[in-house]
């Protein structure tokens, strides 16, 4: 039987930022890697952190391949910031919501779907 206590751990968020992610049009796949993100980063008290697509595969259960598809498009939607740190990457929520979602961005599908913040 599950039993999560706070006492074993907890990620603090913002509860206006939490509240914009729910009102946000993410992909089922986007919205996965977005929680592990932010489990990676301020679970552990950090603005951002390197995370491997193997990392998110086994946090979220995706494959790989669309683990970095999905960082690229939350990049591309002004959701995540990527930096390249020699091979790996280092990645961060991008916290000001109301510029997510400026852009259109293609999905595995290649069909062009708007992306916006909704209220």
């Amino acid at each position: 039987m599950a039993s999560p206590q706070l006492e074993r751990g907890h990620t603090r968020i913002a509860d206006e930022l939490l509240e914009a992610i729910t009102r946000f049009d993410f992909s089922k796949r986007q919205y996965k890697i977005l929680l592990a993100v932010i489990r990676k980063t301020y679970g552990y008290q950090k603005k951002a952190d390197v995370i491997s697509s193997g990392q998110l595969a086994d946090m979220t259960g995706l494959h790989s391949p669309h683990c970095r598809a999905a960082v690229k498009e939350l990049s591309e939607l002004g959701v995540l910031s990527i930096k390249k740190i020699g091979q790996y990457q280092s990645i961060e929520l991008i916290k000001d919501y109301e510029k997510w979602g400026k852009k259109t961005v293609k999905t595995a599908s290649s069909e062009p779907v708007p992306k916006r913040y909704t209220q």
